[in-house]
């Protein structure tokens, strides 16, 4: 009897943990389904437009090799053709060659004036002249020892040959003829004086040209206690000796006799 109650009692037990097993599973399962019934639809895209969660990305590598170069494309349709406008093209052609003609010539004429200079110049150092900033300087006359001519005598002779008396520029000039008078003296003569074309004003302590301009004078070397402000002493001589201070432009009286005559022409 005992067994027999025992049996029904775990029978009893077994059949309650059944119920209570399937009634848990129905419970699970109705909550589930309610779930997603109950679920709006603005629910379903809020959560399907949740971000997904991906795993974590690092900086970018280094980029690598250069691919090779796609095929090349095919060639597009033939544009329509040019219109040559031949009387654009001859005038450009005209310009040019006439600017190079205008060049030519100016080159042709630029070198006939070098030429010309130069032969001049020749024929100013066979005549036994000094060419100098577009002059031909010329001594006229023998120089010697004897004191032969004044100031008018060497006018006229520098007129005879087309010439005028030398002006002297600057100091280099100065120096330059200076260097020529001494080539032209005797070499037993060591010093000589030269009628020169300027005159000095005594009342302004100026020298001026032929012209009547004023000659810059700040450079030149003056003989010795020279210039001299006597109202008589209107005329320039230079002065050439081989070896000493005493030389140099001064100026004194028209009739002073002096050794020779330095002329100018233009080349």
């Amino acid at each position: 009897m005992c067994s027999i109650l025992q049996s029904l009692l775990m029978m009893s037990i077994f059949i309650w943990r059944f119920f209570l097993v399937a009634s848990i599973s129905l419970r699970l399962a109705l909550s589930n389904q309610q779930h997603f019934v109950c679920k709006t639809i603005a629910d379903v895209f809020v959560e399907s437009e949740s971000p997904a969660i991906r795993p974590h990305q690092g900086p970018p590598g280094k980029m690598g090799p250069r691919g090779f170069p796609g095929l090349r494309g095919l060639p597009g349709d033939a544009g329509p053709s040019a219109t040559v406008d031949y009387d654009i093209i001859n005038d450009a052609i005209d310009a040019k060659v006439e600017n190079s003609l205008a060049k030519t010539k100016n080159t042709i004429d630029e070198i006939t004036r070098n030429l010309s200079v130069l032969l001049s110049e020749s024929d100013c150092i066979r005549q036994g002249g000094l060419p100098n900033a577009g002059k031909c300087f010329t001594i006229s006359q023998q120089v010697s020892s004897s004191r032969h001519t004044n100031f008018d005598q060497a006018v006229a002779e520098c007129a005879r040959s087309g010439a005028l008396l030398a002006e002297i520029r600057d100091q280099p000039q100065q120096s330059a003829l200076h260097d020529f008078a001494l080539r032209k003296m005797p070499r037993a003569l060591e010093y000589a004086e030269f009628v020169i074309g300027m005159e000095y004003k005594p009342l302004t302590s100026t020298v001026i040209y032929r012209s009547g301009t004023e000659v810059d004078t700040s450079g030149f070397h003056w003989h010795p206690t020279y210039p001299k402000s006597t109202s008589t002493h209107i005329k320039m001589f230079l002065a050439a000796r081989r070896s000493g201070a005493n030389f140099g432009v001064f100026n004194w009286v028209r009739t002073y006799a002096v050794h020779g005559i330095i002329c100018e022409k233009e080349i």
